[in-house]
């Protein structure tokens, strides 16, 4: 009868630790997951690179994970009739997204439909988000020149300042600064779709060492 309990326990403490090794090394694997995952987004705003499908569908799944939300915006499609295009050295041509312009600064620029290094070196882009005007998060990344040009004055904004979109239908939104911060290169937090259903831009900058990103975030005046 003793040696029948022994063997029950051992058996129940075989079962415990086999239990508490697979929760560890799941533990292991998905902190390993999740590192891997917030390193790639990381590079796709460092890098300046072409945002892939395949990035993208990263992004949202990054995204969602530090969310509590579900709901995520459905971005249409935009009716090319309208749209002109920038063309680079090589003849490659680009779709210009829509305009973005800050009176208080004296701005205007086309921003462009995609991002890449070179692109960035010529104009504004678009890195992430819904289509101009639409309900979502418009995300727009520019270089800070010395010379001033591009996002080279985005830090002399203030709080309430307004700038303004328009799309490539020739409607103009004006959007109201709401906050302003700057961020660690690796923090995309600032990409978010969820805007409880309003309309905002985000412009990104770096410092001029580049070890920051200056956030400037707006929404629609209605």
């Amino acid at each position: 009868m003793i040696t029948r309990i022994k063997e029950k326990y051992k058996l129940m403490i075989a079962i415990i630790i086999s239990i508490i090794a697979f929760a560890i090394v799941s533990l292991f694997l998905y902190s390993y997951g999740k590192q891997e995952t917030t390193e790639e987004i990381s590079e796709i705003l460092q890098d300046n690179t072409i945002v892939t499908e395949e990035e993208n569908k990263t992004l949202i799944a990054y995204l969602s994970k530090v969310e509590e939300k579900n709901e995520w915006v459905e971005i249409k499609n935009i009716n090319e009739t309208n749209r002109e295009t920038y063309v680079n050295q090589e003849g490659i041509e680009y779709y210009i997204d829509c305009t973005l312009t800050i009176d208080k600064l004296g701005l205007q620029y086309p921003v462009l439909s995609e991002t890449s290094t070179e692109l960035l070196n010529h104009n504004l882009n678009k890195f992430w988000g819904c289509n101009p005007n639409e309900v979502g998060n418009y995300v727009i990344v520019g270089h800070n020149y010395n010379n001033g040009s591009y996002f080279g004055t985005l830090d002399e904004l203030e709080l309430n300042d307004v700038i303004k979109i328009t799309d490539v239908n020739g409607k103009t939104l004006s959007y109201r600064i709401y906050d302003m911060y700057y961020v660690d290169p690796t923090d995309v937090r600032c990409t978010s779709q969820l805007t409880d259903g309003k309309k905002e831009v985000t412009l990104i900058t770096c410092n001029y060492n580049g070890s920051e990103r200056l956030v400037v975030k707006a929404t629609e005046i209605k």
